[in-house]
C-alpha cells in the first residue's frame, strides 16, 4: 500500500474522498518499475563508491602493515643498502652546491656518480625539512613508499581498466 502513496501524490482538497486504488495489472506494473528503479539507483550509488572504499581499504591496510617503518630509528639488518644510503644522505645533506667525494667504494668517486641518487637524495630533503634525523627520514621514506606503491597501483590499473572512477 505504501508504494501507490508514493507514487501517486495527487492533491486532494480536504474532506474529499479518496478514490481507492484499483487492482489492476497497471499497478503491480507501476510497483514493480519503481521497486527496480530504486534497485538500480541504490546499486549505482555503491558502484561509484566501491573503488574509493578499496582504496581507503588499501592504504589503510599499507599503513597498518608498515607503521613501525614510520617510528623506527634504526632497524639493526645493516646488511642491506639501508646503510650506504643513509651516508649518502648524510654527505649530500652536507652541503648541495660543491661536489662531494664518495671515497668507500673502488678508490672513490663523486657521490652523484656512486649509486642512484634519488633515495639518498630525497632521504636527505626529507631529513632537512622535517628535521630529524637521517635514519629517521630514510625509514619514514621507505614506509611511505611501501605504502603509497600498492595504492598507486591500484589507481593505474582502475584507471586503465574503468573509464568512471571519478564518478
Amino acid at each position: 500500500m505504501w508504494q501507490f502513496c508514493f507514487f501517486n501524490r495527487a492533491s486532494k482538497p480536504p474532506g474529499a474522498q479518496r478514490a481507492q486504488p484499483s487492482r489492476g495489472r497497471e499497478d503491480h506494473r507501476n510497483i514493480a518499475q519503481a521497486s527496480q528503479y530504486t534497485e538500480l539507483l541504490m546499486a549505482d550509488r555503491t558502484e561509484h563508491l566501491r573503488p574509493w572504499l578499496y582504496l581507503v581499504l588499501v592504504a589503510g591496510l599499507n599503513a597498518y602493515i608498515c607503521q613501525e617503518a614510520f617510528l623506527t630509528e634504526s632497524t639493526g639488518h645493516w646488511q642491506s643498502m639501508h646503510g650506504a644510503w643513509m651516508a649518502m644522505a648524510r654527505i649530500i645533506g652536507l652541503d648541495w652546491l660543491p661536489p662531494r667525494w664518495w671515497p668507500y667504494w673502488g678508490g672513490g668517486a663523486p657521490v652523484q656518480y656512486a649509486y642512484a641518487p634519488l633515495i639518498p637524495a630525497a632521504t636527505a630533503v626529507m631529513a632537512r625539512i622535517l628535521r630529524i634525523s637521517i635514519p629517521m627520514a630514510f625509514h619514514a621514506l621507505t614506509g611511505l613508499v611501501y605504502c603509497l606503491g600498492p595504492v598507486l597501483l591500484y589507481v593505474a590499473s582502475w584507471r586503465m581498466f574503468r573509464a568512471d572512477f571519478a564518478g
